[in-house]
């Protein structure tokens, strides 16, 4: 799916517009109010179109335009303007993938031109070539750059000293962050190994124009790679970086599920990070991947708490949230492991630890909470201090407990697919009168958006903004049945951008206009009403 924004400063016009390309395409669509809106946008995320006024007060239409294509330059921008102003074009000229259009011309004239950049669009997707099998660049991937990645991302052992690194003109510098990724595809030894080695080369070719330089370290079918930026590179900030990243990343999951219907899993951190705290990221990015391994998709990985040296005391807050999301995700095998090798160390203790017995509890109760089951006999006893003798008898309670938190899911059919559709729909019963697009959703949920809107489409057979909007005509209906509230008045409540798209979307759902709707529901209550008579 292409990613859109409409800019301007008059919000009939953005409504107007967002309402009618909405019912024209498929695409993800963003609203903008001011360029100093949609510049803060293009800092978060790739665009593939953008349609903006020329004359804004602050960041105008031309001013928004140089600051897209620095970060964007392959963005179809479409200029809107009131007036001739083509005298403000030679600013312009230096780009490609620009045009102009009057306001004064039809939506039909935008609706036509936006759907050229979508071919031209899905024709460049079409030719972009993922080959077979690549062959490493010598001078980039050689096995001593391989062997320290596997040594200091996959082993965690020591980093060694950044001078033995240049003796040895290997690309790696200790001194300065890099982003983690790590990914796999769901297919066999051999087609894995072949489909990294080929995303590989696409990767580098499309992060080098922007100063970014990608290591990677091949292992028995998973990539781990490590993006740094170049040296001589200041163009870019770190933050900016890394969401070119991020979005090369989603740009390669979407083509290579298109061109090859293979199933590409990936972990993405969301930020650069230390060198020595790449370990703990990895471990936990393990942990991510496998809940998209089966069906693909690209998942978010905060790096905001990065993991320090592991403290003698279990559990550490890593240790906590990294059991956290094996719970969440159903990972029985690997959370049971994970327990057993925390829990070792308190065998020999003469009581069970506050702090462990608190941790184990909490996260017990939330997991319940999660599957909607009730809480056993085993996770109450866990808590009480005085209930086991010995660390050990604690130990072996607490594993037995997890056992049967397990078969309770299981039982209930609480998989981790249950669990995403229902937190989709509780999120948008929550916030359907919000501007909710598919990236915050995505956001919400840690998943790439063309995952997350595949991922629901499979589930569920519905497309997920389409499930959007019959959330908000299903309040829509209700408000009409039940109020005498104006159809504007309930277009804002329920989410509708304007009167019009609103009217357009519930004729669209329902057959009937508003006041149709409105007029049918008050003729049923008044025969009913006079039947009771």
């Amino acid at each position: 799916m292409f990613r859109m924004m409409i800019v301007d400063d008059e919000e009939k016009i953005v409504n107007s517009l967002y309402g009618y390309l909405s019912e024209c395409f498929d695409l993800e669509i963003y609203r903008a109010l001011s360029g100093e809106e949609a510049d803060a946008l293009i800092h978060r995320m790739r665009f593939d179109i953008i349609l903006s006024d020329i004359s804004m007060p602050g960041l105008s239409g031309l001013d928004l335009l140089d600051r897209a294509k620095r970060l964007w330059p392959a963005c179809f921008f479409i200029l809107l303007t009131a007036y001739n102003q083509f005298d403000f074009a030679y600013r312009a000229l230096k780009y490609e993938r620009v045009d102009y259009i009057l306001k004064i011309e039809s939506y039909d004239l935008i609706r036509d031109t936006v759907a050229e950049k979508i071919r031209v669009l899905e024709e460049e997707r079409r030719l972009v070539r993922l080959p077979e099998a690549a062959e490493d660049p010598q001078a980039l991937y050689t096995e001593l750059t391989r062997y320290f990645l596997k040594r200091i991302i996959v082993r965690g052992t020591p980093l060694p000293d950044d001078r033995d690194l240049e003796e040895l003109h290997l690309p790696l510098r200790l001194h300065a962050p890099a982003l983690l990724v790590i990914g796999t595809a769901n297919a066999s030894l051999r087609e894995r190994d072949q489909l990294m080695r080929s995303a590989q080369e696409y990767l580098t070719r499309s992060l080098s124009p922007w100063g970014l330089a990608v290591l990677f370290y091949p292992s028995a079918g998973r990539c781990v790679w490590a993006v740094q930026q170049k040296e001589d590179n200041a163009k870019y900030t770190p933050q900016e970086a890394a969401l070119f990243v991020r979005e090369t990343f989603g740009a390669l999951f979407q083509m290579q599920e298109e061109k090859r219907h293979a199933s590409l899993a990936l972990v993405c951190c969301g930020a650069f990070a230390p060198w020595n705290a790449l370990h703990a990221l990895y471990q936990r990015a393990l942990v991510a991947l496998e809940g998209v391994r089966e069906e693909g998709g690209m998942v978010m990985l905060p790096t905001e708490e990065a993991a320090k040296a592991r403290p003698p005391r279990f559990p550490t807050l890593d240790e906590v949230n990294m059991l956290w999301e094996l719970l969440r995700r159903g990972q029985k095998e690997a959370f049971l492991k994970a327990l057993s090798e925390g829990l070792a160390a308190m065998r020999t203790a003469e009581a069970p630890p506050a702090s462990a017995r608190a941790a184990l509890s909490l996260l017990f109760s939330e997991a319940l909470n999660l599957y909607g089951m009730p809480e056993t006999e085993e996770s109450r006893l866990i808590r009480a201090s005085d209930s086991y003798a010995t660390g050990e008898e604690w130990a072996k309670a607490s594993l037995s407990a997890a056992e049967r938190l397990f078969e309770q899911r299981k039982n209930a059919r609480q998989d981790t697919d249950t669990w995403l559709i229902r937190r989709i729909e509780e999120y948008l019963e929550a916030h359907f009168a919000e501007d909710v697009t598919l990236s915050t959703l995505a956001e919400t949920a840690h998943y790439n958006p063309s995952y997350l809107s595949r991922f629901y489409k499979q589930h569920t057979g519905k497309n997920l903004m389409g499930r959007l909007n019959e959330v908000r005509i299903d309040h829509a209906k209700r408000l009409l049945a039940d109020t005498g509230m104006k159809s504007g008045e309930i277009a804002e409540q329920c989410g509708f951008c304007s009167t019009k798209y609103f009217n357009q979307a519930f004729k669209k759902a329902t057959g009937q206009t508003p006041g149709e709707f409105r007029e049918g529901t008050g003729m049923r209550e008044r025969r009913s009403l006079k039947s009771e008579e």
